[in-house]
């Protein structure tokens, strides 16, 4: 596994490529998007262990949409098994998915417990201002902290599943690419940002002309393609990130 270091402008090509890929297979990927997090929620709303659960699996079913992704690049229809394509990697590449999984569902809880111990809600909670909750200051600093935690976790699964990657190495290396690459990351985000600014002028203007329930209609669908593009690009951004260098090395397809 080799890490390649690539100029800021791919941060705009990574962009385009995620927003082609769902717009390739937009009822495929868009589905398996919504399959992913439906899965996710009902486990976190089960009482107990539920929430460990989503935790625990919030990279599997990350690294599966990237393969997912793999699959509409390639020119293939992405099927719903290919979530799951973290655990048919043989059985030491499934062990380091679970690996990772536990690790992501403990340093995700101590951040949720140590900063509602530290910025505790008021009691009782302010039912007519739910903005005020979701902005007191024990979810902010979680947000915070958190983003190092997704950088820690961005590549780690796909380095395992591709490339062979034991799961603490592969939390090194996906911190390492994305440091490295920070100008191209930098760039792509801010082209999202562009990107999410163009859309909310275009549902603004839809609205002055075509009223509320026009938008209220087209505003969901949008924005679930939105996000699933998002995610889509995130493949992308792994498989110019690294490339294989040995003969036994199985790494994603390259680029075309």
């Amino acid at each position: 596994m080799k890490l390649n270091i690539v100029p800021p402008r791919t941060g705009v090509l990574w962009v385009k490529l995620g927003i082609r890929a769902v717009l390739r297979q937009p009822l495929a990927m868009v589905g398996l998007f919504l399959m992913d997090w439906f899965v996710l929620f009902v486990l976190a709303a089960m009482p107990v262990f539920g929430l460990v659960a989503s935790l625990v699996l919030v990279p599997a079913g990350a690294l599966g949409y990237m393969v997912a992704t793999s699959d509409v690049a390639a020119g293939n229809l992405p099927l719903p098994t290919r979530l799951l394509a973290g655990f048919r990697q043989g059985r030491e590449r499934s062990r380091a998915l679970v690996k990772l999984g536990v690790m992501h569902a403990a340093i995700v809880l101590v951040i949720l417990l140590v900063t509602s111990w530290l910025f505790p809600l008021p009691d009782p909670l302010p039912k007519d201002d739910p903005l005020a909750v979701a902005l007191s200051a024990g979810h902010l600093v979680a947000f915070a902290i958190q983003l190092p935690v997704t950088m820690l976790f961005c590549y780690a699964p796909a380095l395992s599943h591709w490339h062979g990657v034991p799961a603490t190495k592969a939390l090194f290396f996906s911190v390492v690419a994305m440091w490295k690459n920070l100008g191209a990351f930098t760039v792509c985000a801010l082209a999202w940002l562009a990107v999410c600014a163009l859309l909310s002028t275009l549902l603004a203007a839809a609205y002055a002309v075509l009223g509320t329930s026009f938008v209220v209609a087209l505003a969901l669908p949008v924005s679930l393609a939105l996000s699933a593009m998002m995610l889509a690009s995130t493949y992308f951004t792994f498989r110019d990130s690294f490339s294989a260098d040995t003969v036994d090395d199985d790494g994603p397809p390259p680029a075309a």
